[in-house]
């Protein structure tokens, strides 16, 4: 029996086919070819940098649109059956991208979509930046938190304007990207459904490697935190003009910073309700013509503002200070970017599925779509990403290497893992001693004075390395401490032995981690330790407060101190301590 093909709906935050939403139609048929059943509800205008907004006030009113193959396209307030050339119908809804994929999820087909593509973008939503204020991943986050399936699609602009035989590899890419997370979809255990991550956040940068026989690399990769600076500039500051679709698309020859602020439905359509390539679609009203609405009150004031966003930097970062990993680093080194995230104010996505510079290698034009890399021998790539050890095609790294050095080989003896899983599930390897210790960077990332520590290598895995060259650390202290990282007393009550705690205090003194040094204090406070042993790990864990209580019982101690207890107490010391023990026996003499 065969299975009923996938119901996905398409959204997006560029709107109709028009100058400003050059890529919602290829992908529309890109899907189509799958034989997926693929609805399409959209802002009837530009909604760029929207986020996951509603307008609650606005009442909603929504037109039919007939595309063609050209983006040329009629608009109807009434459904009607299909002309010659319509390649479908979709939906224009007056609201948000977040509105229309609410709308669609729950009023228009209920209980009727398996999936939410929302895009493709024009320009990137990689890094916080761009990610917060997205109305593509907007829309995308509105419907995962319907507890619908929810993937975030943009295609990174890096030429002005991007060429147009770059857009059916692009299409081509996302159809395995989407068909490959719908068919391997990650877990979250505290994802909205039930251990499953949320969405995803898709980026493509639009650059040669499209065109490359071998395909572009796709990688798993985290969000880049950056920030931004001032985003609006006085009017009459003027400032340079500003693409409708955001500051990653190309500039808009139209754009002046007083129409930047003007609704951008006020373009008709021709009189017969059709559109001409490139021209945005209408108003449902035809009569009501959009213009800044500004109280007259107001009219004079000095204090008026438009959109005029310095980001150089968001759009162009130094590489330098991109970690490797990210999705700005992906696109910015000519690789798909796939994120996991999570409908919430916290990150996404755990263990395999989520491991950071994992690669996967997508051929433009595979024999079949059931493979993503389009040869036969990748087959098991496709299956399950915890099976897949890639690597990167080579015309693809050599291009690698001339935009970014590679890491000098780091041999190691073993891999083992510090945590409560495989050692192939970290997105990590911390290399202590010769040793690979499979971990998280998050974790890494609390020990403050750590990074400082760290250089970078590679080997042979799909996964970063740190290096750690510390002589009084060893692979054990690491994976005792993270037996106390990976674990929760709210799941499973535990119980640690006093080496963990010794382990933990060291690293957390040695890396500055306060919150396990105080945690593995109060741990060894309550514990059975020797003087001896109290005096060593006060010493080395900058504790002076343990000193002088086991000074003082070892010198009323009645066994003599040992040759071993003598080399770790030093010759002062034990000078001090054989007073103490003259003056207690003096004490019991008398």
């Amino acid at each position: 029996m065969t299975e009923p093909p996938i119901r996905v709906l398409i959204t997006n935050d560029d709107g109709p086919p028009a100058k400003d939403s050059p890529y919602v139609l290829g992908l529309y048929l890109e899907l189509k070819k799958l034989g997926w059943d693929v609805r399409v509800v959209l802002p009837a205008s530009q909604k760029s940098w929207i986020g996951k907004a509603y307008v609650i006030r606005d009442i909603i009113h929504g037109q039919y649109f007939y595309p063609k193959e050209d983006g040329t396209g009629e608009k109807c307030d009434a459904p009607r059956p299909l002309k010659v050339g319509e390649v479908g119908e979709w939906i224009l809804l007056e609201g948000t991208p977040a509105t229309c994929a609410n709308i669609a999820l729950h009023n228009l087909y209920p209980e009727q979509i398996d999936l939410v593509v929302s895009g493709p973008n024009l320009g990137r939503n990689t890094a916080s930046a761009f990610t917060l204020s997205s109305g593509t991943i907007g829309a995308a986050m509105s419907s995962a938190i319907s507890r619908t399936r929810s993937i975030a699609l943009s295609y990174g602009t890096f030429h002005h304007p991007s060429p147009v035989h770059y857009e059916a590899p692009a299409h081509a890419l996302s159809g395995r990207i989407i068909k490959r997370l719908w068919e391997n979809w990650g877990t979250d255990k505290n994802g909205l459904r039930l251990n499953e991550v949320d969405l995803y956040n898709v980026n493509i940068p639009m650059v040669d490697e499209l065109l490359q026989p071998e395909g572009m690399e796709v990688c798993w990769t985290t969000i880049w935190g950056n920030s931004y600076g001032r985003l609006f500039k006085p009017q009459n500051e003027g400032g340079k003009k500003i693409s409708r679709a955001g500051p990653d698309a190309p500039p808009s020859a139209t754009t002046t910073p007083a129409q930047s602020i003007t609704p951008l439905d006020n373009q008709q359509g021709s009189q017969n309700g059709s559109l001409t390539p490139n021209q945005r679609i209408s108003t449902p009203n035809p009569h009501r013509i959009h213009t800044p609405s500004i109280p007259e009150h107001l009219q004079k004031s000095e204090l008026v503002f438009t959109f005029s966003p310095e980001m150089q930097e968001l759009v162009s970062p130094p590489l330098d200070k991109v970690p490797q990993g990210t999705d700005t680093w992906a696109v910015h080194h000519g690789k798909a970017s796939v994120t996991p995230m999570r409908a919430a104010f916290c990150p996404g996505g755990e263990g395999e599925e989520t491991v950071a510079g994992t690669t996967w290698r997508c051929s433009p034009f595979p024999s079949t779509m059931s493979s993503i890399s389009g040869s036969s021998d990748a087959s098991s790539v496709v299956s399950n990403p915890r099976n897949v050890k890639p690597t990167a095609a080579p015309a693809a790294a050599a291009k690698t290497a001339s935009r970014a050095a590679s890491p000098e080989p780091v041999p190691l003896t073993q891999v083992t893992s510090i945590g409560p899983f495989e050692p192939e599930y970290g997105d990590v390897l911390l290399s202590v001693k010769g040793e690979g210790l499979s971990t998280h960077k998050y974790l890494l990332q609390r020990f403050s004075a750590l990074q400082a520590k760290l250089s970078t290598g590679s080997n042979d895995t799909v996964r970063p390395i740190y290096v750690l060259e510390e002589e009084v650390i060893s692979p054990e202290d690491f994976q005792n401490a993270f037996k106390i990282l990976y674990s929760s007393p709210i799941d499973t009550p535990f119980e640690f032995d006093t080496s963990v705690f010794v382990s933990a205090l060291r690293l957390a003194t040695l890396y500055d981690y306060p919150a396990l040094r105080a945690y593995s204090i109060t741990h060894l406070n309550q514990a059975s330790l020797g003087p001896i042993q109290r005096i060593k790990i006060a010493r080395e864990c900058k504790l002076p407060e343990w000193e002088e209580p086991a000074y003082t019982e070892l010198g009323q101690r009645e066994e003599p101190i040992t040759a071993e207890e003598a080399t770790v107490l030093g010759l002062e010391t034990l000078i001090d301590i054989s007073r103490r023990r003259e003056a207690a026996l003096r004490s019991m003499v008398k």
